[in-house]
């Protein structure tokens, strides 16, 4: 442990001690400060570029809520990308007008359902898509279009391109079926992957933005968005980004624009730890070597570490000082790839707990309840905030845990 996660052990030390480990599965932690340090941080280096949170990387409702909340002036809005997303946010407080429902492959009826909802910005990728709101255009008069288009970082650690975006040669095309219906071609859109590596992607997208903006005008529109995605991640500073996107956005004469950013990641990610609890150990003494099984796993809150091919390691909640072995931790279900991390770590007992520190990013967003283990209700206990404030959430919703993730019927009252 280091000295800056010590205010995190400590408060999660106490929540343990409050739990029986032999009925009681792992918990998450929620910093709520984390969040609000990340989003400063963004507009420090982003200057006026909008922050719309991508709420598919972590849906928690107190994230969320905190957004809302404590920095509503701050937060310019949500990238949701389904309807339980779109609807979670609005019960939580959110405004419909700063929700762009960034989602290429949408069904009539949730087009319909969004705009209904006072969501009225969404993405096409292709004329097919354009050509599906075309046949219920007289139900979404006003609804906002961004092309979204490729522009690929070959270096990030999962890339959205080759299923989703058009090809450059493909934008002349869509733009055109747009005019030709009378819909309205209001920017554009791009992301070159989550946990980018790679600055320049981000300068080519804004190339083809200018490009293709200039073509609009051309055929009458007066488009006024440029959304540049995500794709920002801790590991990688902020920073580095955002001189070579000021600089293009300068370069091809787009500051008039409202730009938009979509982080998710960088966000996210800081702020939730998971604390799981050691149920299962077989020390294999000839070989110097122990395996541990989890309250959960790659099925569960840590399958992006089958995902994303990430390593990770944990923490000993409450270090017994003894000697470090060779120790392969997984999880609780019968797959024997269950597999989370493979280090030294010193021997611990079944009972003890661990801490997976910075947790956020595509955990529950993505777990599963394979083998039947309930991965995805996990509880949520919060750091108070420097200020010790609480963030408080509808009771429906802090009952029935994350409706955006369960898709429960009639949850949200909209």
């Amino acid at each position: 442990m280091k000295e800056f996660q010590k205010p995190l052990f400590d408060f999660a030390r106490k929540v343990a001690k409050e739990k029986d480990p032999n009925k009681e599965g792992g918990f998450w932690v929620f910093c709520p400060d984390l969040v609000i340090e990340a989003i400063e941080h963004f507009h420090k280096t982003m200057g006026s570029i909008g922050l719309y949170y991508a709420v598919k990387c972590n849906p928690c409702p107190y994230l969320v809520k905190t957004m809302i909340e404590k920095h509503n002036k701050e937060i310019d809005g949500f990238d949701c990308a389904s309807i339980n997303e779109i609807k979670e946010v609005l019960k939580l407080g959110g405004d419909p007008s700063k929700i762009s429902f960034s989602q290429v492959a949408k069904t009539k009826s949730e087009i319909i359902e969004s705009y209904n909802l006072g969501v009225k910005l969404t993405l096409v990728d292709c004329i097919e898509e354009v050509e599906k709101i075309a046949s219920i255009k007289d139900k979404i008069k006003d609804l906002k279009l961004l092309i979204r288009y490729q522009s690929n970082d070959p270096e990030a650690e999962y890339s959205l391109g080759g299923r989703f975006g058009a090809d450059e040669d493909e934008i002349d095309d869509i733009l055109n079926c747009i005019h030709k219906n009378g819909l309205n071609f209001a920017g554009t859109h791009f992301h070159i992957g989550t946990g980018a590596h790679n600055p320049a992607a981000f300068k080519n997208g804004i190339r083809i933005a200018k490009e293709t903006i200039e073509k609009g005008r051309k055929l009458g529109y007066k488009p006024s968005i440029v959304d540049i995605g995500g794709g920002f991640c801790q590991e990688v500073l902020i920073d580095n980004f955002a001189k070579v996107i000021l600089a293009a956005i300068k370069e091809y004469g787009l500051e008039d624009m409202k730009i938009m950013a979509e982080p998710g990641r960088f966000i996210a990610a800081n702020s939730m730890s998971y604390v799981a609890n050691v149920l299962y150990k077989h020390k294999k003494v000839r070989k110097n070597l122990c395996y541990y099984s989890l309250d959960d796993g790659i099925h569960g809150n840590m399958a992006f570490c089958a995902l994303f091919n990430k390593t990770v390691e944990c923490i000993p909640l409450n270090p017994r000082g003894t000697k470090k072995i060779k120790s392969i931790i997984g999880g609780q279900t019968c797959d024997s790839h269950d597999i989370v991390c493979d280090f030294d770590l010193e021997e611990m007992e079944i009972g003890d707990w661990v801490v997976f520190y910075c947790f956020g990013a595509y955990s529950m967003s993505i777990a599963t309840n394979f083998n039947g283990f309930e991965a995805r209700s996990r509880p949520i206990v919060q750091m108070p905030t420097k200020n010790n404030e609480i963030i408080t959430i509808p009771e429906e919703i802090e009952k029935k845990g994350i409706p955006a993730l369960w898709g429960l019927p009639n949850a949200w009252n909209l």
